[in-house]
């Protein structure tokens, strides 16, 4: 049962423990909303759900096009856009944010913007997205404990996975064998962090010969491929968006040094991090260093 009281944060700047790289800007959950939609131009990348409404809920765009599904369900709205949700009033609303530099970790984890803007979805398991939604609320609520937004960033990506990725584009739901997506979805999860694929096996009672099968059906290159690209997307975000020298965003991205991150980056990217760096950041040379 969740708990009816308004909730709304701004955690873009607060410290993490983890190095996920998906962390929420802002986060509300509104119950019995009366109040109008929020209808001018965002500055973040939206996500959003109403829960359930006494009616239909209707989502409109900047573009003039509408749509109407029964609740409960949810949307993606890219920064740069005007879309909301209109429903009977009152309604129950989760919603939480993005800002736009997120764009390049959201793709790499597979959530694509340029596919999922705009669309209407139906939740297609009410009992997971009611626990999840939940789930979410009583961490709104225990914010101010240590650990605790890491696991917001968590379970609200989880959310976003299981509502808006496509079972076409997503590998790790694909799997049949449940031992070995959650190794698949432990590494997505843990990128940065040093990956032990033997220890993982071994805790989920996987033998190597199972995983590298079952994984071989979904994806198109190794473990340690698959790896290595989520480090170079949240690569690309961070010389995109920061100011963190190329040893600190080796670090952060889980590479063994900035040697490491040059050849891995210039194989995937055809270019240095520096001159990729440069495309967004003429300037970039004069950046002063982060301390």
């Amino acid at each position: 049962m969740i708990e009816k009281r308004h909730t709304f944060m701004n955690i873009h700047r607060e410290k993490r423990l983890s190095k996920f790289p998906l962390r929420l800007a802002s986060i509300g959950y509104v119950p019995d909303n009366f109040h109008e939609p929020y209808k001018n131009l965002r500055d973040e990348i939206i996500c959003g759900f109403i829960i359930r409404s006494r009616g239909d809920m209707v989502m409109c765009m900047d573009d003039g096009s509408r749509q109407a599904i029964e609740p409960p369900a949810g949307m993606l709205s890219d920064a740069g856009h005007r879309g909301w949700l209109e429903t009977s009033r009152p309604w129950d609303e989760l919603f939480f944010s993005y800002p736009p530099e997120a764009r390049e970790a959201l793709k790499a984890l597979g959530l694509d913007l340029g596919q999922l803007h705009g669309r209407l979805i139906p939740v297609r398991d009410p009992d997971y997205f009611e626990r999840k939604v939940a789930e979410i609320v009583e961490l709104c609520r225990q914010f101010h404990l240590e650990g605790v937004l890491d696991r917001l960033d968590l379970a609200a990506f989880d959310l976003m996975t299981v509502m808006f990725m496509p079972a076409e584009n997503s590998p790790l739901h694909a799997m049949p064998h449940p031992a070995v997506r959650r190794v698949a979805t432990f590494i997505r999860k843990n990128f940065p962090d040093r990956i032990d694929l033997a220890g993982l096996l071994r805790e989920n009672g996987v033998s190597a010969r199972t995983f590298h099968r079952e994984w071989n059906k979904v994806f198109e290159i190794s473990p340690l491929a698959y790896l290595i690209e989520l480090r170079i997307g949240f690569a690309r975000e961070l010389l995109r968006s920061t100011r963190y020298n190329l040893k600190e965003i080796a670090g952060q991205c889980g590479f063994g040094g900035v040697v490491d991150l040059c050849r891995h980056f210039r194989k995937r990217c055809g270019a240095t991090p520096t001159a990729y760096r440069k495309q967004f950041h003429p300037t970039c040379a004069r950046f002063p260093q982060k301390n």
